[in-house]
């Protein structure tokens, strides 16, 4: 079961600072499509943005939470509690749905199951969702990892932990924050771990939920089979590090003084880019 969102203003701030990126397929949006479904969509806030750069389209949104879906409405936004109440509505001659998907897939896969996602794909298809824009969290390049890089994160953990002390930081401790983590899933010792580990640290306010949610539960190949089992075709496909992430792990970590944690971030992706073409 998915764990409360205990700040929905942090968590929809954390948001809104990636619209930029979470609009990136508007540059191939095939030329039948009429209408954008953001599949995760919060409060409306990126629907919003997305109807002021683009507002030849019509947008929905879909969400679990009642909460969002009413702040959505509030918008001038349809908005529904899932899918297929969304399709009853939508007639095949109203135009081809696009469906986006920023940093939701690895929330299903947390919180439904490995097989339940799986089948989501399957689901899509059943209600009409001819393209599929995603973009989540990945990792690669994680195979540089070393004990040494262990090292220096536990280190860094210890010594930014005193400074924060001193400075009434944070409300907790970026080794605790390491330790729940372990705690949660394993010692850190492998780069995939890592990765993961640096995607969530830096939550506070949000961290018990964050801290149970499988940033990186799926393996390129097992997404792609489930993707294709059900006759989507993968026509772009993007692996990269967000710029500003990249820089925040440089900087919290003390990276140039620490030669392994250096070479690690500098080579790792964070998220990846997929967009998908119905077979048919």
């Amino acid at each position: 079961m998915c764990k409360t969102i205990s700040d929905n203003g942090v968590y929809l701030r954390g948001m809104r600072n990636t619209f930029h990126d979470k609009s990136w397929f508007m540059s191939i949006v095939p030329f039948d499509v009429d209408t954008i479904v953001d599949f995760g969509c919060a409060d409306g806030s990126f629907l919003e943005y997305m109807k002021r750069n683009w507002p030849e389209y019509r947008y929905v949104g879909i969400d679990e939470n009642e909460e969002f879906l009413a702040m959505t409405r509030e918008r001038g936004f349809e908005a529904y509690g899932n899918l297929m109440e969304f399709s009853k509505k939508h007639s095949n001659g109203d135009g081809n749905v696009l469906l986006v998907m920023n940093s939701v897939l690895h929330e299903i896969y947390t919180y439904k199951g490995i097989p339940q996602a799986e089948e989501i794909w399957g689901a899509f298809l059943r209600n009409g969702v001819k393209y599929i824009a995603l973009r989540d969290m990945y990792a690669r390049g994680c195979g540089i990892f070393s004990s040494k890089t262990e090292a220096n994160l536990l280190d860094v953990c210890e010594q930014k932990d005193k400074h924060a002390a001193s400075n009434n930081g944070e409300l907790i401790s970026l080794h605790d924050k390491l330790s729940d983590f372990e705690r949660q899933w394993g010692e850190v010792n492998d780069g995939y771990k890592l990765t993961h580990f640096l995607l969530k640290y830096f939550y506070s306010l949000n961290w018990e939920r964050e801290l149970v949610e499988n940033y990186l539960p799926f393996h390129y190949r097992e997404l792609h089979e489930a993707i294709r089992s059900a006759r989507y075709d993968i026509t772009f496909e993007s692996f990269y590090a967000i710029p500003w992430l990249k820089q925040k792990w440089l900087n919290d970590f003390d990276c140039d003084t620490h030669p392994a944690l250096h070479a690690f971030v500098s080579k790792v992706t964070t998220h990846m880019k997929l967009f998908l073409v119905c077979g048919e």
